[in-house]
């Protein structure tokens, strides 16, 4: 790097700069391409620091290099389409992949871009969104958004003409497809809309699975690879709530990746594999708990079933834990920064907070391992306990993965300047464009990511945390990141456990109420005592209601669905699922619960204000619907 007046120059090789990482510049190859296994493809310049080296400044324009020597050749390509292949393979698969080294974007997708035209126009329909999804600080004309649209709809009637020409090869076809529209979705933030792509892929693998392995057909993509892609994406949806399922769900698993858990291992990517299996294990126990609960009664028999299995779960748990440790003792495993997000990280306009730190940021991809390995012990044991008050006995944990996550937050964060594109028409060459305008205020760029991410903990966290400055850290690091991963959206997960809270501060004036009346009761239980001969209570003389001993306002009276209202107890707020509804909307669903089990009314609730665009809470048989939307 040299310093031409106060403009800086980037003088490494082409190879660390399409890394994004810093070149330490030594020649004739860099040792940072040597440590990786990567060619050193050279230098454009030679600067002489002591010669006094000088060079104007120069404009960059993006062109599009080629990404891959067989798409480059395609004669149905134009430049545009060519731009956003090379954005694909610079920026998007890089974005994709997370934190972790994953092959599946740039070794398995790109490939078929050259075979399959529906995979060629889905991949250029997805950088082109994603361009301009993170194109905060440089103009992005609505063309882009369009462009990606045209393609969009294209690969869809490739898909159709696919499907009618070849009606005995569409299995890994459909999956590939299936992924790429429901990541197209994602990113758009029409959560609905992926949803249904990711359950077609996951019937579609489900079927396949199905079958016996001498019928399995060869892939051109690793089917373990199309079973983690789709797993991953059940979870999400299960993590959110099982109403995001229309219709049954089928069975779903690894094909391969069934080993045990090692003794400790050998990379990053190593360990996200088997904790991302424990978390499928974890879910899928959780949904069969429930669909039993709400069938009825458990026999013995299954319950201690379920039991067992769910102590081989926490074994299993306990085996990744200290393998983590193992692993994580090596200090080049907790600070290595060969990672895709801090690469990325490193082009950025405006360095992170952390970046600014004396000391080394630790991999990004580590961090997110720390997260889970400081939550999953306090969630293990609500799930035990089926209690949320669990999370209580475990604050020091719960501590600790946001120290981690908010670690991770800073040394991939990218803070840019944005630009005001309040004016649709409004481009770099409009005179205006030259007339000083004042600054905007640095923010995060959005990232999007379908490996696994910080949101869902941090959701968790901020959502489920009875202390407040657990609950109240989560919540900020929330609003803050600036994060999307798959379904999950940083900044709708914020406005949700911003309600929760709301409807946690009602609850609490619920059970208040409740206090009140306990007091009546016993009053009257006190003065029936002492006018009932032989000292015996009255039990089938009519109580008095709260509503007539305690002065109600309007909208503020409640009562209990069924059964007795108890003498002394508590009203916690419980919230059931989220299902996400057509054209960027979901519906929070939850209910007022007492410490007996019995769900309570309240009528009239505070809605979200005006400008969150809430529609307003429903109340239906004891539980409440609100209508959440939000942007793309």
């Amino acid at each position: 790097m040299i310093r031409i007046g106060k403009t800086k120059v980037r003088t490494g090789c082409f190879t660390c700069k399409r890394r994004r990482v810093k070149c330490d510049e030594a020649r004739p190859a860099c040792n940072r391409c040597i440590k990786a296994g990567k060619p050193c493809e050279g230098y454009a310049i030679n600067p002489n620091p002591g010669s006094g080296y000088s060079e104007p400044v120069r404009f960059v324009v993006y062109a599009p290099r080629q990404p891959n020597p067989l798409l480059s050749e395609h004669p149905d390509l134009d430049w545009s389409e060519r731009r956003a292949l090379s954005y694909f393979q610079d920026r998007t698969a890089l974005e994709l992949a997370g934190s972790f080294h994953n092959d599946f974007w740039m070794s398995h997708i790109l490939p078929l871009a050259r075979q399959e035209g529906a995979v060629r126009h889905a991949l250029i329909a997805l950088s082109s969104m994603h361009e301009h999804y993170s194109g905060v600080d440089h103009y992005s004309p609505t063309r882009g958004v369009d462009f990606a649209l045209d393609h969009y709809g294209k690969s869809m009637r490739e898909v159709a003409r696919f499907n009618q020409s070849h009606p005995d090869q569409t299995f890994e076809f459909a999956l590939v497809t299936c992924a790429l529209f429901s990541t197209f979705e994602s990113l758009q933030g029409r959560c609905h809309e992926a949803c249904n792509h990711a359950i077609s892929g996951i019937r579609i693998l489900a079927e396949e699975q199905r079958k016996s392995v001498s019928d399995e057909r060869p892939t051109r993509i690793p089917r373990e690879a199309l079973a983690r892609f789709f797993i991953a994406s059940g979870r999400q949806i299960l993590e959110l709530g099982d109403p995001n399922w229309p219709g049954s769900r089928p069975e779903l698993y690894y094909t391969k990746s069934t080993m045990p858990t090692p003794d400790r291992f050998i990379s990053h990517e190593h360990a996200l594999l088997h904790i991302e299996l424990l978390l499928w294990e974890i879910i899928e126990y959780v949904e069969r708990t429930d669909v039993l609960a709400e069938q009825g009664p458990i026999s013995e028999d299954v319950a201690l079933s379920l039991m067992a299995e769910f102590h081989t779960i926490k074994l299993g748990f306990d085996k990744w834990k200290t393998a983590f440790e193992i692993f994580s003792a090596s200090e080049s495993n907790e600070f290595s920064r060969e990672t895709p997000e801090s690469m990325s990280s490193g082009s950025s306009t405006a360095s992170s907070p952390a970046a600014e730190q004396s000391r080394p940021a630790r991999s990004p991809a580590f961090l997110i391992l720390r997260v889970y390995y400081s939550l999953m012990t306090a969630f293990l044991a609500r799930i035990e306990s089926n209690d949320e008050a669990a999370f209580n006995e475990y604050v020091p944990d719960l501590l600790k993965a946001l120290d981690a996550a908010e670690e991770f937050i800073y040394c991939t964060s990218t803070y840019v300047s944005p630009m005001d594109k309040t004016s649709p028409s409004r481009s770099p060459l409009h005179p205006t464009s030259f007339i000083s305008q004042p600054p905007l205020p640095p923010v995060v760029r959005p990232t999007f990511s379908l490996a696994l991410g910080i949101v869902p903990t941090l959701f968790l966290i901020a959502s489920r945390a009875s202390d407040p400055g657990v609950r109240d850290r989560a919540l900020r690091l929330l609003r803050t990141c600036n994060r999307r991963e798959g379904l999950w959206d940083s900044n709708l997960a914020a406005k949700i456990c911003e309600r929760m809270i709301e409807l946690r501060q009602v609850a609490a004036q619920m059970e208040t109420h409740m206090d009140i009346q306990s007091d009546v009761d016993r009053a009257t239980d006190d003065m029936q005592t002492l006018y009932q001969p032989q000292n015996t209570r009255v039990r089938d003389q009519a109580m008095p209601s709260i509503e007539e001993t305690i002065p109600s306002s309007p909208g503020t009276s409640f009562s209990a669905i069924s059964g007795p209202t108890p003498g002394v107890a508590g009203v916690n707020f419980k919230l059931l699922d989220i299902k996400f509804l057509p054209d960027r909307r979901c519906v929070m669903r939850y209910s007022f619960i007492r410490d007996t089990g019995v769900k309570v009314l309240y009528p009239t609730i505070p809605t979200f204000s005006d400008h969150e665009r809430l529609t307003g809470a429903r109340q239906y048989q004891g539980e409440y619907f609100e209508e959440i939307t939000w942007e793309g």
